[in-house]
């Protein structure tokens, strides 16, 4: 099995991932002594925007009641609709961690009054199946999940058992879909229904992508795993990557069968 230097992968990883989804969750600041909610609880990419509801009021990333220069509205202010906003990406968390990932931030004149409020950043791994003809199932996550500086495991597969056992399976790695994502790119000839069935290519095959490849392994009938090291570096965090295998029969004396399977996304996570 081929797959690319760990640190080769994740120097692509870093120039080639796509940014998670983003949500903007929203925080009152006042008009009383206080911030709501209190406690926010975000994923990795999010953005708070905090909203001036009455009083004087400034929003101060701070440890222990005190303002430790993570993050600042700047001057404290009583205008009614006035916002400030911060995302929490990957650059935010690399340059101002904290344990956990929970932000204390305060109001720097109410601080005494008890207004202080926090936000907690969880960057959990995620794998979300796709595509829309290939056999469901035909790549499944089997073992670990797609962390940093662990090892995920990955299985391909042909549930439809339209190819003979000894068949070739490979897999490749993507830092972005095909375009049609979730679906793909439809490809005569590659679909696991049979001889000339159509299957659909899930990942962007323009370089550098794919970042990993891998195979071939051989396919005897049952799940052909892939064992995927994920380097430990924590800017990988958040980054985002696209999976798909495919199974090659090389019968003797007959035409070559290709069977693209389904595809996986996956948010890496710490």
């Amino acid at each position: 099995m081929q797959i690319l230097p760990l640190a080769a992968a994740a120097a692509l990883f870093l120039a080639s991932s796509l940014p998670s989804a983003q949500t903007t969750h929203f925080v009152d600041t006042g008009p009383s002594f206080d911030f709501t909610p209190i406690a926010l609880t975000i994923e990795a990419g999010d953005t708070v925007t905090w909203v001036w509801q009455g009083g004087l009021h400034s929003v101060y990333g701070s440890t222990s009641g005190l303002p430790d220069g993570s993050f600042s509205s700047g001057t404290v202010t009583g205008t009614i609709g006035h916002t400030f906003s911060l995302t929490f990406d990957q650059a935010f968390l690399a340059a101002h961690p904290k344990p956990n990932n929970v932000y204390e931030y305060i109001c720097t004149i109410h601080v005494s009054f008890g207004q202080i409020g926090t936000v907690t950043v969880l960057q959990s791994p995620k794998v979300t199946p796709y595509g829309c003809l290939n056999p469901a199932g035909s790549l499944a996550s089997v073992a670990g999940e797609p962390a940093v500086g662990t090892t995920w495991t990955v299985a391909v597969d042909n549930p439809l058992a339209t190819q003979g056992a000894g068949s070739l399976a490979f897999l490749a790695v993507a830092a972005t879909p095909a375009a049609g994502y979730p679906c793909g790119l439809g490809l005569p000839g590659f679909g696991m229904a049979g001889a000339g069935a159509v299957g659909e290519l899930l990942v962007d095959l323009t370089p550098p992508n794919p970042i990993v490849n891998a195979g071939p392994l051989p396919w005897l009938g049952a799940p052909v795993s892939f064992a995927l090291p994920i380097p430990s570096l924590p800017s990988l965090i958040g980054a985002e990557v696209y999976l798909q295998g495919m199974l090659v029969d090389p019968a003797p004396g007959a035409p070559v069968l290709f069977g693209a399977t389904s595809g996986l996304r996956a948010t890496l996570g710490s």
